[in-house]
């Protein structure tokens, strides 16, 4: 006897066999979300902690340049100060120079006849009107 089709039982089989891997999608889905805010909060706060390490770097290096210059007036020599193990203070970043503007090749005072006519029909001094024979 002929096995008798019936579609939604068929639709509930294949439904059953396809809602693991839609679980396993989801799940996966939640975990990436959940990394890629971890990872985007992360970079804030690293951000952030660069941007007060720069300020308080700053403070100091202005503090210690302050001291070094005072010490200076003071009377001590440079070298002195180095010499007993205090480094010279960092100087402030310059800004860079600008590239002065290219200079246009000479141009040339006699004419390149090789440019104009690369290639110049040979001349013959013969004359034009060739009687002898």
């Amino acid at each position: 006897m002929a096995k008798t089709l019936n579609p939604d039982t068929m639709l509930a089989t294949m439904k059953a066999g396809i809602q693991p891997k839609m679980d396993a999608a989801d799940q996966l889905t939640a975990a990436l979300k959940e990394m890629t805010a971890q990872k985007d909060d992360a970079a804030r706060r690293r951000a952030e902690l660069e941007a007060e390490l720069a300020r308080v770097q700053h403070g100091k290096d202005a503090a210690y340049k302050s001291a070094w210059t005072k010490a200076t007036q003071a009377g001590w020599l440079p070298s002195e100060l180095r010499g007993v193990g205090f480094p010279n203070p960092t100087a402030a970043p310059r800004k860079p120079r600008q590239a002065p503007a290219p200079v246009p090749p000479p141009t040339p005072t006699q004419p390149n006849h090789a440019a104009i006519n690369p290639d110049p029909a040979p001349t013959i001094n013969a004359p034009e009107n060739n009687t002898w024979t």
